[in-house]
């Protein structure tokens, strides 16, 4: 419904409707009621492709404290 509300509203044609199928989900990769085939697994701590970091940053390492180590003085 989403998709053939915009496409009303943005009258695309020839080559423009060519572009627009190719960017929509595949049955399974995230189009709305797709549950086969499951998608695949992702680890919630997966670490970004190093190739796709934004133009001029830097990896920087989390700083992670071990909340049961206190420090002397505590």
């Amino acid at each position: 419904d989403f998709c053939d509300e915009l496409l009303a509203r943005i009258a695309p044609r020839g080559d423009d409707v060519a572009l627009l199928a190719l960017r929509l989900p595949a049955a399974g990769m995230g189009a709305p009621g797709d549950t086969e085939p499951p998608p695949p697994p992702q680890s919630g701590q997966s670490e970004a492709a190093p190739e796709r970091a934004a133009p001029g940053s830097r990896r920087q390492e989390a700083e992670v404290e071990d909340p049961t180590h206190a420090e002397p003085g505590e």
